[in-house]
């Protein structure tokens, strides 16, 4: 969509807009303001991620990012292969097409 910002790496990890998880996964999301946290439940997994914390939760167990979500131009990036990977789905790069492939088993 054209009113979200584009993806941007940090430290090497791709952080997406917040929403794209949700229109390319179908997921839900949940956005709790006031404690800049945001939860996401797909497939009997939920994932939660706080604005800042290198710490995220999967299921009630404790995960370590390489990239912490942050907020860029007020929108909610969020780190894409590690969500994708822990919703159960394959993230491959592909360096040759700039181009990150996403699948299911």
């Amino acid at each position: 969509p054209q009113n979200l910002p584009l993806p941007v790496v940090v430290d090497g990890r791709t952080l997406v807009p917040l929403r794209v998880i949700e229109q390319i996964s179908g997921a839900t999301i949940s956005w709790h303001e006031g404690q800049q946290r945001a939860t996401i439940a797909q497939r009997g997994r939920t994932i939660a991620m706080t604005i800042g914390q290198t710490v995220a939760w999967v299921d009630d167990q404790a995960h370590s990012l390489g990239s912490p979500p942050r907020l860029v131009g007020g929108r909610t990036m969020v780190p894409f292969r590690f969500i994708f990977e822990q919703l159960g789905y394959n993230v491959q790069w592909v360096e040759s097409d700039f181009v990150i492939l996403v699948s299911i088993d």
